[in-house]
């Protein structure tokens, strides 16, 4: 059973009627995926005003987690929270029309809700709205206003409005905003984006519009299919057959066991002059700038 040690002094705070206290609790109690007990103080919490709690409280309905799951329920509790104003419930509920949970899917009605929320500047309501601009749902289609509203949660770290940011960049084609574009997908892979990490691996794997590097692109790919992306996995098993890449693997084995011969070697051959039409598979593995950046990314790509 799930255990979640509780400072004496909280629990006192929160049995004396402290909504504050409260809400931690609720919060320290989900997180160690006690729901049941999360939602007692939520509600508590909410029951005097908390804007935060009833918000908390409507995902526990919304995602059946310590209560049975109930879309009408979320609703109501996202709309008590929605009136104080807090933006994200104002979001949430659009993302009920959006989907059609609990309510008919009306797509107009969910840009509504978006709408009120990204008024307030809250990034995923920013990052929604940019998706129903980039389709045409619930709005006229605008890619104008769809990159604006991804830009503006892009640049509050929404990471998918990063990832969805970079893939239309990338589809406008253009070579003047494909810097940009990468960039926002090294910004949302290195905040665990499965998706901007299989693109950017598969960029750099197959040389596309970056300069190839074989084994970013592999240790990008690995850490995507070990977050159940299949076509991560596929693309990564793809590029393990390289040839470059195996040289690159039996140099890597040699210089992570501290083998000094091979360490004096690669540094020669990186200091080489080499004709890259008739580079060896473990030539490829020296062609980095120095022995201590190759020694860094292997030890990533090889990390067992």
């Amino acid at each position: 059973m799930p255990q979640a040690h509780v400072p004496s002094e909280i629990v006192h705070l929160a049995e004396s009627g402290d909504p504050l206290a409260q809400e931690w609790l609720g919060d320290h109690l989900r997180n160690h995926d006690l729901h049941e007990q999360a939602v007692r103080w939520y509600r508590e919490a909410a029951a005097q005003g908390s804007a935060s709690a009833s918000y908390n409280l409507g995902w526990m309905h919304y995602h059946g987690r310590g209560v049975p799951q109930d879309y009408g329920a979320a609703m109501r509790l996202w709309h008590q929270a929605g009136l104080q104003p807090m933006p994200r419930a104002l979001g949430s509920i659009g993302l009920l029309h959006e989907r059609g949970a609990g309510v008919p899917q009306d797509y107009g009605e969910a840009a509504r809700w978006y709408l009120l929320a990204a008024e307030h500047d809250d990034a995923p309501a920013h990052w929604f709205l940019g998706r129903l601009f980039a389709r045409g749902l619930g709005v006229e289609r605008d890619g104008v206003r769809s990159l604006r509203h991804f830009r503006r949660a892009a640049d509050k770290g929404h990471r998918s409005a990063q990832y969805s940011l970079a893939v239309a960049l990338l589809e406008q084609d253009d070579p003047a905003v494909c810097d940009e574009a990468v960039d926002w997908l090294r910004q949302a892979a290195a905040a665990g984006h499965a998706d901007a990490r299989y693109l950017l691996g598969r960029m750099l794997a197959r040389g596309e519009r970056v300069a190839a590097d074989p084994v970013g692109a592999s240790r990008l790919l690995r850490d995507a299919a070990e977050q159940g992306h299949d076509a991560a996995r596929h693309e990564l098993e793809t590029l393990l057959r390289d040839p470059a890449l195996q040289g690159a693997r039996l140099w890597g084995q040699a210089i992570t066991q501290g083998h000094l011969g091979t360490l004096r070697q690669l540094a020669e051959m990186a200091d080489a002059d080499w004709d890259p039409a008739s580079w060896t598979p473990e030539q490829v593995a020296a062609a980095f700038d120095c022995v201590e950046q190759l020694r860094d990314a292997l030890a990533a790509l090889y990390r067992a």
